[in-house]
């Protein structure tokens, strides 16, 4: 197998690099909403707990909303 070297590709930052990422600008009081799944209450929970945050989420037809409340 022949492995192809590239040159000068620059190294994205960390944070670009994170799915989760975008909750680290999230301030007290703002909300989103994201596709309700069995498995998607306890991700952002523990997503929020790594960061020291709280977070409350309501179902609302078939979407979660998640605010962040500390």
């Amino acid at each position: 197998m022949d492995i192809k070297f590239d040159d000068h590709i620059p190294i994205p930052s960390k944070e670009s690099c994170y799915k989760y990422s975008f909750l680290d600008k999230m301030k007290i009081g703002q909300s989103f909403v994201v596709p309700y799944t069995v498995t998607a209450r306890p991700t952002y929970n523990q997503q929020f707990k790594s960061r020291n945050m709280k977070m409350t989420a309501r179902k609302i037809d078939n979407n979660l909303r998640i605010w962040r409340i500390a």
